[in-house]
C-alpha cells in the first residue's frame, strides 16, 4: 500500500502546527506552510477536510488560525489517513465488495492481516508521540 501525499502531507501539516503550539493556541496557515514548503491552497484543502473530521478547528481574527480541536495524545496517523485517503487496504479484497473470490480465496488472510498490522500501527503513533521524540517507542524490528 502506498500512502498518498494528501495523507503524507496533512501528516508534516499537522506536525508542524504541532510544533508551532496549535494544541494551546491558534497557528496561521501561512506559518505552517513556511514550516513545511507546502502551498497555502494545498493546505486550504487539507484543513477543510481536517476540519470536518473534528481534528482542527479554525479560528477567526487577527490572531486566529487552526487549533487541534483534541490533545495531541488523542489523535492518530491512522485518525489522519483514514480522513485523507479512507480506510486502509493494501488490496482491494478487504474491502466488502472488493473481491467476488474473497470467499473462496486460500490466501485472503494474508492481506487482513496486513491490513490490520498497519492500522494497529498507525493507531498507536499519536501527534504526542511525534511532537515530544517517541520516534523510536513502535520501531518495527528488521
Amino acid at each position: 500500500m502506498k500512502v498518498t501525499t494528501r495523507s503524507r502531507y496533512a501528516i508534516r501539516a499537522l506536525y508542524a502546527l504541532a510544533l508551532a503550539g496549535g494544541d494551546k493556541t491558534p497557528v496561521s496557515l501561512k506559518k505552517v506552510s513556511e514550516m513545511e514548503s507546502i502551498s497555502m491552497k494545498y493546505l486550504e484543502r487539507l484543513f477543510s477536510n481536517l476540519m470536518k473530521a473534528g481534528i482542527v478547528n479554525s479560528v477567526r481574527g487577527i490572531y486566529g488560525g487552526y487549533i487541534f480541536s483534541k490533545p495531541l495524545n488523542e489523535i492518530t496517523l491512522l485518525d489522519v489517513v483514514e480522513v485523507m485517503d479512507g480506510v486502509i487496504k493494501p488490496v482491494d479484497c478487504v474491502e466488502e465488495e472488493g473481491c467476488d473470490r474473497s470467499r473462496d480465496c486460500s490466501i485472503n488472510w494474508i492481506w487482513f492481516d496486513l491490513k490490520n498490522i498497519i492500522e494497529n500501527y498507525l493507531s498507536k503513533i499519536t501527534f504526542y508521540d511525534l511532537v515530544y521524540g517517541l520516534k523510536n517507542k513502535y520501531k518495527v524490528e528488521e
